[in-house]
């Protein structure tokens, strides 16, 4: 796997980092795929001009009525094995609050650089 590096991100705000000196602080290994994999999950489809396609479908299949439990687990698992570096994904967990009309998503992200818990909730 090429070597990359990402610009850390100071989560939830996603505003840039900058180090001690004002250098942009940027992050590696497995804290740069776990950015990587929020960052997919957070990017809707039809939001990049270039490629309508790209990212997930989260207005026509998952939030949806009713609610498709399977296919939402499916569409986030999926979109997370497409990261680069993730090697699989278990611990799955959707939670719906139908009241709240609000949908929170976790999962275990394994890497050759380690395992890490990523989560969602919209």
């Amino acid at each position: 796997m090429a070597r990359t590096l990402s610009a850390f991100s100071n989560a939830p705000e996603q505003d840039l980092h900058l180090d001690e000196r004002g250098d942009l602080a940027v992050v590696e290994d497995l804290e740069d795929i776990r950015q990587r994999v929020l960052e997919a999950l957070r990017f809707g489809a039809g939001e990049w001009y270039l490629n309508r396609h790209a990212g997930v479908s989260y207005l026509t299949d998952v939030f949806v009525r009713p609610a498709l439990v399977g296919v939402v687990s499916t569409i986030l698992t999926d979109a997370i094995r497409a990261v680069d570096g993730v090697e699989s994904v278990s611990g799955v967990q959707i939670e719906l609050d139908t009241q709240a009309r609000k949908m929170s998503y976790s999962a275990t992200v394994h890497t050759a650089e380690g395992d890490v818990t990523v989560g969602v909730n919209e």
